[in-house]
């Protein structure tokens, strides 16, 4: 049977076990002595009478109710994030506070801030780069073509495009990407005609299928 009581119901002996026992598989050595576990709980303002321990069979057996995450459980958050938060928002600040309400649910004690930010970092960049390969992959020889044109047009001088008249004149992506502006005939004129340069790129309809609506172009 486990019951919950106080960490100040331990002795010493049995908080410093319970703390190496707890945390024996983390990904880096907390394996503490008598003075190097009191300097953290007194560093980080632990009270033995408001914190909590797990008991059964007549001996603690879980620190706090939560554990220090091991790099499984790291593993698994990286799978949930990308399955729950990084296709809709992938800002640090947004990203890190989910994981915390996350790792609280499984009752994971989270590594340090500084380590928590490189991580974080990590998972954002590799999930960036993943969704950029899949994207590049599905784009046909023929889109490319088309794409490098317009970035072509976008980089050459005015006066190389001048002898064109107005119905043979490209549009560029700095265009396509311009704001509309008050709305009027030339406006809109303009905005069918970045409809219809867009749709000759000929990119798969399902090319942003994975993303939320407020996030697609």
């Amino acid at each position: 049977m486990i019951t919950i009581r106080s960490l100040s119901r331990c002795t010493w002996e049995q908080t410093l076990q319970l703390w190496n026992e707890a945390f024996a598989d983390y990904f880096v050595n907390m394996n503490f002595t008598f003075d190097r576990l009191m300097n953290r709980m007194v560093r980080e303002k632990i009270s033995p009478a408001h914190s909590l321990v797990s008991w059964a069979d007549g001996r603690p057996v879980e620190y706090f109710g939560f554990r220090k995450s091991t790099l499984e459980d790291m593993d698994q958050i990286v799978v949930w994030l990308k399955e729950n938060v990084l296709n809709q928002d992938t800002d640090l600040s947004c990203v890190k506070e989910h994981v915390y309400m996350e790792l609280r649910k499984r009752q994971l004690e989270p590594p340090t801030q500084g380590r928590m930010e490189r991580f974080l970092r990590s998972v954002i960049r590799q999930h960036e780069e993943e969704f950029f390969h899949k994207t590049y992959e599905q784009i046909t020889e023929k889109s490319m073509r088309q794409m490098d044109r317009l970035i072509y047009l976008w980089t050459e001088e005015e006066n190389d495009l001048s002898s064109l008249g107005e119905e043979e004149m490209p549009i560029t992506f700095r265009e396509i990407v311009a704001d509309p502006g008050r709305v009027g005939l030339d406006s809109i004129f303009q905005e069918i005609k970045k409809l219809r340069t867009i749709r000759k790129l000929e990119l798969p309809e399902n090319l942003f299928s994975n993303l939320p609506s407020s996030k697609k172009i």
